[in-house]
């Protein structure tokens, strides 16, 4: 999930992917942008099903950054975005691609803003306790409130701050191995 999405964004998303073998067979990845009008919320840019190849997942995220950059609004529809995401008959479906005979399901959520419209924590919670899926946050720039950040990701160890591009980039490889971590001890990231 990304919120607004400025190049350092995509970027970012890009090298994490990096070290995962990405496809139908292995690592899937949908793409949700996080808008704050409801009438400009976008529907999701790629389920599960969608993203086959690092090929595929770079011209999605080019996609990203041409057609999704323009978000002026300060409140985010992040409550909203879960709702969609965890619904068990439409994006987290298994026609959409989502996997029960895996454990490790992973909402990687890269933000510039922690103004959200609705509190999203009890829609984290109940995903977090479902195990439908871990949660990592990354926050972006200034003025953003680590607490939420921690709060969303369910602990302080899958919750991440960068003030600059040299700082988002230094991140990649600690959430590289809470990914790794997680598929090793069945998905366990941060639990509340």
């Amino acid at each position: 999930m990304i919120s607004g999405v400025p190049p350092v964004f995509t970027e970012f998303a890009r090298e994490i992917m990096w070290a995962f073998d990405v496809s139908s067979e292995t690592a899937r990845i949908g793409l949700v942008v996080v808008n704050g009008e409801q009438n400009e919320q976008p529907s999701p840019v790629a389920t599960l099903n969608d993203i086959t190849s690092h090929t595929n997942f770079h011209s999605k995220l080019e996609l990203l950054k041409d057609n999704y950059a323009d978000f002026h609004h300060s409140g985010q529809l992040l409550a909203h975005n879960l709702d969609v995401i965890s619904d068990d008959n439409g994006y987290s479906s298994t026609k959409e691609g989502y996997r029960t005979t895996i454990k490790n399901h992973l909402l990687l959520y890269i933000t510039s803003s922690t103004a959200f419209n609705v509190d999203p924590v009890p829609f984290v919670q109940n995903m977090l306790a479902r195990k439908q899926y871990g949660m990592v946050t990354v926050g972006y720039g200034d003025g953003l409130d680590f607490h939420k950040l921690k709060n969303l990701a369910g602990g302080a160890s899958c919750a991440f701050s960068a003030k600059s591009p040299t700082d988002l980039n230094s991140l990649i490889k600690p959430i590289q191995r809470l990914i790794m971590t997680a598929d090793a001890t069945g998905g366990a990231y941060c639990i509340p």
